[in-house]
């Protein structure tokens, strides 16, 4: 019989943060520990994409949290299908290569993004119920059916309200290991995805440098106990991933105010304020951390508007077309125009 393996991804989690988490150092300590080649851009859906495929964006597709649907002109960020993945996840290659030997092999993939629709055996993930009438109601969805409602008379309804928002914090993290230890225990899938986003929380809010990260690393190595004794008593191997680190930034860059500015982005005022119209836009940028992808419908716009970026303060670099393999996201999906703002900056979305 295989060697389960749980792979585990502490988003923020870097080499230097380490020796807070004495349950996760150990583990690194009993094995190996190698720096993560940074995926551009760092962010959650690129970095997962990448981990889950082993292929760049110019190949995986998700060149970002979220970008311009070119079809419909809207800007969709932190869609949940699998079908987005233009390559081949790790958990299809392992489960067709199993039955080309004859073999059975079983998945989990708990909360890591592109879970819907996944060749995964059992799926967590937070999904929402929309009601015809507009309603919004927090929930969780997965695989096989009648799992989620069997967590959670277990271990309680999953705090939706931690995951996203200005709640986010420990709960949600705490629950998501629990939810990984009990499909361990129950199932023991040759592959457990599991994704514990504790530390993506207040670095953001208020900066990694103004963070108690010894505490949050403590934290989230705490938090991680359920499920590591539950991987001992199951004798499976446990490897420990990370998306990207934080850095701490002064300064924010509005780039759709300046190419607002510029006569360049166009806006449909209504009853909820203006909103931003893709369609009449001459360019208008994805902001999305420190890259933004610019959408420049007509060609003969790309110099105003590369012009336009590169003079604003806090932006670095601006790429075009071609020049966007140089950092793997020469892509139908990306932006005509990449920015890519100073290290001490990131990219605001308001117009």
């Amino acid at each position: 019989m295989a060697t389960p393996l749980i792979l585990i991804n502490a988003v923020g989690l870097t080499p230097r943060l380490l020796p807070y988490a004495p349950r996760l150092s150990n583990l690194a300590k009993s094995g190996w520990l190698r720096n993560l080649r940074d995926v551009v851009p760092a962010v959650t859906c690129t970095a997962q994409a990448t981990l889950l495929t082993g292929q760049t964006p110019e190949r995986h597709g998700i060149v970002g949290n979220g970008w311009l649907w070119r079809d419909t002109g809207e800007v969709r960020f932190w869609q949940q299908s699998n079908r987005l993945l233009a390559a081949e996840p790790l958990y299809r290659t392992a489960r067709r290569r199993a039955d080309e030997r004859g073999r059975r092999f079983t998945s989990a993939k708990l909360f890591w993004w592109f879970n819907q629709g996944a060749a995964v055996d059992i799926s967590v993930t937070p999904k929402p119920h929309y009601g015809a009438d507009g309603s919004k109601v927090f929930g969780i969805h997965g695989t096989p059916a009648g799992l989620t409602d069997r967590l959670e008379r277990t271990l309680g309804p999953f705090p939706f309200h931690t995951f996203w928002g200005p709640m986010a914090g420990l709960p949600c993290t705490q629950w998501i290991a629990r939810c990984a230890a009990e499909v361990v225990r129950e199932s023991r899938p040759d592959l457990t995805l599991v994704y514990l986003p504790h530390l993506d929380y207040d670095p953001q809010r208020f900066g990694p440098d103004r963070c108690e990260m010894p505490r949050l690393v403590k934290e989230l190595d705490d938090a991680c106990s359920p499920m590591l004794d539950a991987a001992q008593k199951a004798g499976a191997r446990v490897w420990v991933v990370s998306e990207y680190g934080h850095v701490p930034v002064q300064r924010a860059v509005h780039l759709n105010r300046v190419l607002r500015q510029a006569g360049l982005l166009a806006v449909r005022p209504g009853p909820f304020g203006e909103a931003l119209d893709t369609f009449e836009s001459r360019a208008f940028a994805v902001c999305d951390h420190q890259l933004a992808h610019v959408y420049v419908p007509e060609p003969a716009d790309f110099p105003q508007v590369r012009e336009v970026l590169a003079s604003t303060p806090g932006v670095a670099t601006v790429v075009r077309g071609g020049e966007r393999a140089e950092f793997a996201l020469d892509h139908f999906r990306a932006g005509e125009l990449v920015a890519f703002s100073e290290v001490d900056a990131w990219f605001a979305y308001p117009y």
